[in-house]
């Protein structure tokens, strides 16, 4: 039992390891970017709006 054991990590220690380069799609990135830009732009709109509707007159 202890030989397979040993066998085992032996086989397990001796595999090579190999890292994957990290892929950015900027143009994904500066779209959502700009969309999280217009949103927030949008909201403060929207936010100005409901204000001014309710102040009174």
């Amino acid at each position: 039992m202890r030989k397979i054991i040993l066998l085992c990590l032996v086989a397990i220690f001796s595999m090579t390891v190999k890292a994957q380069i990290p892929v950015t799609d900027v143009a994904n990135v500066t779209q959502s970017i700009v969309n999280s830009i217009q949103q927030i732009v949008h909201t403060s709109t929207t936010a100005t709006n409901m204000i001014n509707n309710c102040a009174p007159v």
